[in-house]
C-alpha cells in the first residue's frame, strides 16, 4: 500500500514528537505597534534535544560557582572526557546540559540529562566543535573547585592565607584514594605544573567570602545572636550592605575595625617582632642514606642529590639553616619552589638522616640526568668566575665550552651521557644564557680589578723609586 507524501509527513513528525523534547512555540502575530517595537514577546528558541535512547553513565562533579553540578563523561578506552554544564531546564522539566569546550569556542552542543548523571545518547557522537579534555585534568580542576566551596563555609579557615589553603588542596590531591598510583602521580604534575598563580584566583575569592561572613558574624547585634534565623538575618544584611542606604552600617564596621587597631599598645606592638622564629623539627637520629654532594646555584652551600635506587629519578636538597647546636638542615628543592619547605637533617657533608623518600613531599621527583646537567652547568658558571683566562670569549663560546665538559663527562657512561647532552640542547643557548652571562661579567670586573690594582701598584712603586 502506497502512502501520501502528506501522510509520510505527518508520521515522521508524530515520531519527533515522541522523541525530541522542545521549548519552542509558534511565532505569535504583533498585535499592536506597541509590540512591534518592542520585540520583547517574540519566543526564544532552543535547540532540540533527545529525551529517549541509551542512558551513558557520567560522574557528578563540583562546578565553578557550586549551584549546579558538572557531569564529565570519561571516553572508554582512552584518559579523555568531555564535561557538560547545566544550561537550561525545559517547560516539562527536564534538564539540558550544554558542553563545556564547546561554549568556550561560541557553540552549544545540547544533551539531556537523566537521573541526576545519565545523558541521553552517546555524549562521543554530538557535534562537538572542541578537542575533549583530559581526564586527570577536569579532575584535578573540580577537585580545586569543591576545595573552594568548602573553604568558603569553614570559619576555621578564615585566619590562613590563599598559598596555606593552596597547600592543604595539594594534601587532598595526593591522598586522593579513588585514583591509582599512576593517575594520582598524573593529577599532582598537572596541579604542580603553573605553581600557586594558577589556582590563586578561586582560593583568594574564597578567602574573601569566608571573610566577609566572618565579619558580617561579629557585627550582628547581641539580642539576635540566639536567634535561629540569624543566618537568614545576616544574608540579608549582606544585601543590604551594597546599597547605599545602608552606608552608616558599612562606616561603624570600618570604624570598629580601626578601633581595635589603634587600641593596640605600643609595647604589643614590639613584643611581636620580638617573638622568636618557630622551626619545624627534624629527625637527628636514624639511618644514614648517602646522597652526592653537588654545585649549588650561588655556589656558598653546596646542594644534596639523592638518587632514587632502582630508577632514574632523584630529589634535590638545598641548604636551609644550622640549628643552635650545630646541626645542617637542610629543604627539598622542588617542595621550596611549590612554597612548602620539606627539611632534612645532614651529617657527615652529604649523608640523610632518614629515607629522603618518605618525606612529606608536595613535589614530584627529578630526572637525575637533568638534575646533573643543572649542577655542572652551575660549577662551570663558578669556574668561569675564577678564570680570568676566559674574560675574553663571548657567553655563547663558554656555552660550547660547557657542552664539551658534558661531552667528555668520563662518570657518566654512553647511554647516560647521551641522556645529558639530549637535555643540555633541549631548549638551545638560551634556556643557560643567563648564569654564563652572569659568569662572564662577573669575570671581566675581576680582571678589570685586578689589572686597575696592578697599575696603582706600579704607579706607588715608580713614586718611591
Amino acid at each position: 500500500m502506497l502512502t501520501s507524501a502528506s501522510d509520510k509527513d505527518n508520521s515522521e513528525q508524530g515520531v519527533e514528537a515522541s522523541a525530541v523534547v522542545s521549548t519552542e512555540t509558534s511565532e505569535s502575530v504583533p498585535a499592536s505597534s506597541e509590540e512591534v517595537r518592542s520585540g520583547k514577546d517574540k519566543p526564544r528558541r532552543h535547540r532540540r534535544v533527545r529525551l529517549d535512547g541509551e542512558l551513558f553513565r557520567g560522574v557528578a562533579e563540583a562546578s565553578k560557582r557550586g549551584i549546579h553540578p558538572v557531569i564529565r563523561y570519561p571516553i572508554p578506552g582512552g584518559s579523555l572526557c568531555y564535561s557538560f554544564e547545566y544550561l537550561r531546564k525545559t517547560s516539562r522539566g527536564h534538564l539540558v546540559y550544554s558542553c563545556s569546550g564547546c561554549k568556550r569556542d561560541g557553540r552549544t552542543t545540547s544533551v539531556a540529562v537523566v537521573n541526576g548523571s545519565n545523558l541521553v545518547g552517546d555524549p562521543v557522537l554530538l557535534p562537538h566543535v572542541c578537542l575533549p579534555r583530559k581526564n586527570v585534568q577536569d579532575q584535578v580542576t573540580r577537585m580545586v573547585y569543591k576545595s573552594c566551596q568548602e573553604i568558603a563555609k569553614d570559619k576555621r579557615l578564615a585566619h590562613l592565607k590563599p598559598k596555606e589553603l593552596w597547600m592543604n588542596i595539594a594534601d587532598k590531591v595526593h591522598c586522593n584514594e579513588a585514583a591509582g598510583e599512576a593517575e594520582r602521580d598524573e593529577m599532582l604534575l598537572h596541579f604542580y605544573r603553573k605553581g600557586y598563580e594558577s589556582r590563586r584566583q578561586p582560593i583568594a575569592r574564597a578567602v574573601r567570602r569566608l571573610r566577609n561572613t566572618h565579619v558580617e558574624m561579629d557585627i550582628v547585634p547581641q539580642e539576635h545572636a540566639s536567634s535561629p534565623d540569624i543566618s537568614a538575618n545576616i544574608q540579608h544584611t549582606s544585601d543590604e550592605s551594597k546599597s547605599p542606604s545602608n552606608s552608616d552600617l558599612v562606616l561603624a564596621m570600618v570604624a570598629t575595625q580601626t578601633s581595635k587597631t589603634d587600641s593596640a599598645s605600643s609595647e604589643g606592638v614590639c613584643n611581636t617582632k620580638d617573638e622568636p622564629r618557630r622551626h619545624r623539627r627534624v629527625r637527628l637520629d636514624g639511618e644514614l642514606f648517602r646522597g652526592v654532594a653537588e654545585a649549588s646555584k650561588r655556589g656558598i652551600h653546596p646542594v644534596i642529590r639523592y638518587p632514587i635506587p632502582g630508577g632514574s629519578l632523584c630529589y634535590s636538597f638545598e641548604y636551609l639553616r644550622k640549628t643552635s647546636r650545630g646541626h645542617l638542615v637542610y629543604s627539598c628543592s622542588g617542595c621550596k619552589r611549590n612554597g612548602r619547605t620539606t627539611s632534612v637533617a645532614v651529617m657527615n657533608g652529604s649523608n640523610l638522616v632518614g629515607d629522603p623518600i618518605l618525606l612529606p613531599h608536595v613535589c614530584l621527583p627529578r630526572k637525575s640526568v637533568e638534575d646533573q646537567v643543572t649542577r655542572m652547568v652551575y660549577k662551570s658558571c663558578q669556574e668561569i668566575t675564577k678564570d680570568e683566562r676566559l674574560a675574553c670569549l663571548n657567553p655563547k663560546e663558554l656555552w660550547m665550552k660547557i657542552a664539551d665538559k658534558v661531552r667528555c663527562s668520563e662518570a657518566a657512561g654512553g647511554t647516560e651521557r647521551d641522556e645529558m647532552l639530549l637535555h643540555f640542547y633541549r631548549n638551545g643557548y638560551e634556556s643557560r644564557r643567563k648564569p654564563i652571562a652572569r659568569a662572564a661579567r662577573s669575570t671581566r670586573a675581576t680582571k678589570c680589578r685586578s689589572t686597575t690594582l696592578a697599575k696603582l701598584r706600579g704607579c706607588k712603586l715608580a713614586e718611591t723609586s
